[in-house]
């Protein structure tokens, strides 16, 4: 599964932009839990995998959901798998 723009800002993931009209009519009451059902469709995403999990983003703009799971992998003594940043990737 490769997940693309996992970073901050207005137009990646999670979406920088809080009042969506078209999410109000499909949730008109809002999540007690902060971007519930972004962290939603990024658990499925992961969980749903068979081999592997690639989440692309731009260094210094890294998504929070990013950060919490390189937190996570950091004290999971191995048993997450986390490679970090890699540079020069990209076409020419």
């Amino acid at each position: 599964v490769v997940l693309p723009r996992v970073m901050s800002g207005a137009y990646s993931f999670p979406s920088g932009i809080q009042d969506d009209p078209i999410l109000k009519l499909a949730m008109p009451e809002p999540e007690d839990y902060a971007m519930a059902e972004e962290r939603r469709l990024l658990y499925v995403a992961i969980t749903r995998a068979k081999v592997g999990v690639l989440l692309l983003t731009v260094a210094g703009r890294e998504s929070q959901f990013i950060v919490e799971l390189s937190q996570m992998a950091e004290a999971s003594n191995g048993a997450i798998q986390y490679q970090g940043v890699v540079d020069g990737v990209g076409g020419a």
